[in-house]
């Protein structure tokens, strides 16, 4: 005989539901599209008046029904959150990482899932620095797999930091990513260093943190906590990034432009923007760049664009004189430049921008002084930064030097 047994709440929702993704709509209903979107306007609507069942059941007919919605799972993961549960809140986000990872709202859940990731490693690591007693601690940029530092890592370690910030442990100081940075720059080092054993003693004078957090953003984000003087582990964990890890689409003239690399430059070149290093940009944010050469030399500012074009910055009509002088900081675009660089959709996602500085004028795009509108190439020209880098090619090393930054670019309510 059978017993009358209690069917989990989860369980029942499914048992109830499965038919209607596998039943094929009656003649005048809905396809399941149609429907799924219906039902995430309702739980949308419930949220509203706070009828916190009404709308999980909502947005999980959604994604029976329409297993790629990202607003259902969008919606399920930030309700989750306002509901306490972070672990149902990382499994909704997931959702969009995994089938619609080019989705709008993707940028803006990566955001939230980095956020309650980073929440996870961080009473983690607190609690393995606490048995040490007193500590100070800083978060470095994380990699990709081959150390290099990556749009992931940086928007992870900023996170993480964040994270340990907010939790105020007694006994625990958490050291500013930007004063680590800063003391690096003025010894030409890079976060590598400190945490190579061969380079311990080094950096064991200056460096005002007893504890390092490093890690690598791949198919799993991996984190490590390593005492600065001994370069000994005191914490290993991983979970699954989103969406898998970084899968960057490069067009050809990016490609070409990221082959124009000096290893051997005579002189020194920064840039930098009005935010630390890897700080996202959101909707609207206005992005003012800062750049310095140690030579005077003709400077050359190249961005992607989301379509995968290039647009060159620098020089411009508005700015036509690309002759920089040295030994000064440099503010683009400038305070009376008559124009402001914002952040806009609907693309979003890592902006690279790089900067190439030569003692002669080589002029990439042969542009002339006081052009009426900023120079472009196509996605699918992969023929002008070639040439630019015969060009470079035919320059001594020690006469052109270059850089590259990246930074993440979100949607507006990924900050809320």
């Amino acid at each position: 005989m059978l017993k009358n047994l209690p069917i989990p709440a989860a369980a029942l929702i499914f048992l109830l539901l499965a038919p209607s993704c596998t039943t094929p709509p009656r003649p005048g209903q809905p396809e399941p599209k149609k429907r799924a979107a219906a039902l995430v306007r309702e739980g949308q609507m419930a949220l509203l008046d706070d009828r916190i069942g009404p709308a999980r059941m909502a947005f999980a007919k959604a994604l029976i029904l329409d297993p790629d919605s990202a607003e259902a799972a969008y919606n399920l993961g930030r309700l989750e959150e306002k509901a306490g549960n972070p672990e149902k809140a990382l499994d909704a986000y997931g959702i969009i990482g995994r089938r619609s990872p080019n989705h709008k709202l993707a940028p803006a859940a990566r955001n939230r899932y980095n956020r309650i990731m980073a929440a996870r490693f961080a009473k983690e690591i607190v609690e393995e620095v606490g048995r040490l007693g007193d500590r100070s601690i800083t978060v470095l940029d994380f990699t990709d797999k081959d150390g290099r530092p990556s749009y992931l890592g940086a928007l992870f370690g900023e996170a993480l930091s964040t994270a340990i910030a907010e939790l105020k442990e007694p006994g625990i100081t958490l050291v500013e990513r930007k004063e680590i940075k800063a003391l690096l720059a003025e010894r030409m080092l890079d976060e590598t260093d400190l945490v190579d054993r061969r380079r311990a003693g080094e950096v064991k004078g200056f460096i005002p943190a007893d504890i390092l957090i490093t890690g690598k953003v791949l198919e799993e984000t991996f984190v490590k906590a390593t005492i600065k003087d001994t370069a000994r582990s005191i914490m290993n964990s991983s979970y699954p990034t989103f969406g898998g890890g970084e899968k960057e689409q490069i067009s050809k003239p990016w490609a070409q432009l990221t082959k124009i690399r000096n290893s051997r430059p005579g002189f020194a070149v920064r840039l930098w923007t009005d935010k630390a290093l890897g700080a996202p940009y959101f909707e609207g944010d206005t992005v003012t760049f800062y750049y310095s050469v140690e030579k005077l030399s003709y400077v050359f500012i190249f961005a992607l664009q989301p379509d995968g074009s290039i647009l060159q910055l620098f020089p411009n009509p508005y700015t036509p004189e690309w002759r920089v002088v040295p030994g000064k900081v440099h503010m683009f675009p400038a305070k009376d430049a008559g124009f402001a660089i914002d952040v806009k959709g609907p693309h979003f996602g890592l902006q690279r921008v790089k900067l190439i500085a030569c003692t002669r004028n080589v002029n990439p795009l042969d542009m002339k002084p006081r052009e009426p509108a900023m120079k472009s190439i196509d996605k699918d020209d992969d023929t002008t930064m070639r040439n630019l880098k015969i060009r470079l090619a035919s320059e001594p090393q020690a006469e052109w030097a270059d850089t590259i930054i990246r930074f993440p670019t979100l949607p507006r309510e990924s900050a809320k």
